[in-house]
């Protein structure tokens, strides 16, 4: 089964869910927002590579490094049903998950926290060196799933 089928599965298999009692309601709504969380990891890490090489693919086919930028957060945006310039976020998010706070990311891969949360994490942390946010992010990561 490929990848996108196994998606569509899911989306199928989650597209029935019922639940008969509401403490079962509730079970699901935990287990379901762990699903988000992560959905939302995997999403960053497939558009952080897709930026990559999208980028290098433009750049060589004589793009200037704004043309690269408006494809990639258009096509983003256009992937995830936002525009362009909410694409361009989802494409800034993923890249600082990777690239400088990974123990964050993996948290929100065993969905533990949520894709907002770290929204907010990154954002609070944008200004600050990439040693400074490493640091962060290793300080962090361990209490995260309790917030």
């Amino acid at each position: 089964m490929s990848n996108s089928e196994m998606v569509t599965a899911m989306v199928a298999m989650l597209a029935a869910l019922d639940a008969a009692t509401d403490a079962e309601r509730v079970e699901l709504l935990t287990g379901l927002e762990r699903v988000k969380g992560a959905a939302a990891a995997a999403q960053a890490r497939l558009t952080d590579a897709f930026a990559v090489s999208q980028r290098a693919r433009l750049l060589r086919a004589g793009c200037t490094v704004g043309e690269a930028s408006r494809s990639i957060t258009g096509q983003v945006g256009l992937a995830r049903r936002d525009s362009s310039h909410k694409g361009s976020r989802h494409v800034g998010l993923a890249a600082a998950l990777v690239r400088e706070m990974p123990r964050v990311l993996a948290v929100l891969g065993r969905g533990e926290t949520s894709e907002w949360r770290c929204t907010v994490i990154a954002r609070e942390t944008a200004h600050l060196s990439p040693a400074d946010r490493e640091r962060i992010d290793e300080a962090i990561a361990g209490e995260l799933p309790g917030w």
